[in-house]
């Protein structure tokens, strides 16, 4: 049974297997550092009020932006509005390390992070269906979410250990890289 698992893996697509790669890198990356983002925020002296209001930005952001992304990826491509997602992430990242240094709004982060989310998941979704097989969707969608799901649940336990062994800013840097 085991075998017959790990030969449908093998058997799909190269085209699929970058989205589960995508998936599982991108869950475990983003799992290590988000739940600590309203820790840092408070650290650095925000206060309750301001970091909520930074996740209440970043939420709205995504849901006014998911609906542009399938005419965004239309326009771009799919797997370029993917990257363009990453990239943004990245100066997200970036700029949340270097904002003890720099006073960077801390709304306009919630907007660039809320941007790259929301341009994310429906050109990978569109690229997950358009190279998925008919036959194998069931499988193929269940392996799309089992997998990233072990990242996600690895993610806070490894984002945790580098934040108190080393500290935020080695945690952005290592998310980034």
């Amino acid at each position: 049974l085991q075998h017959v698992h790990k030969q449908n893996i093998i058997d799909s697509s190269r085209e699929l297997k970058e989205v589960y790669l995508n998936l599982i890198i991108s869950f475990f990356a983003v799992s290590m550092i988000d739940l600590f983002i309203p820790v840092y925020l408070l650290q650095l002296g925000y206060s309750l009020f301001e970091a909520a209001l930074f996740w209440l930005v970043f939420l709205l952001f995504i849901a006014f932006t998911y609906p542009f992304s399938a005419k965004l990826a239309e326009k771009i491509g799919v797997k370029h509005t993917i990257l363009l997602s990453a990239r943004l992430l990245i100066i997200f990242y970036l700029s949340m390390y270097s904002l003890s240094c720099n006073s960077f709004p801390i709304l306009l982060l919630a907007v660039l992070l809320g941007i790259a989310k929301g341009i994310y998941w429906m050109p990978l979704e569109i690229d997950f269906i358009a190279n998925s097989h008919k036959r194998k969707r069931g499988k193929e969608v269940s392996y799309s979410q089992v997998f990233p799901r072990l990242g996600r649940i690895l993610g806070p336990i490894i984002g945790a250990a580098i934040l108190v062994s080393f500290g935020f800013q080695s945690l952005f840097l290592f998310v980034v890289v």
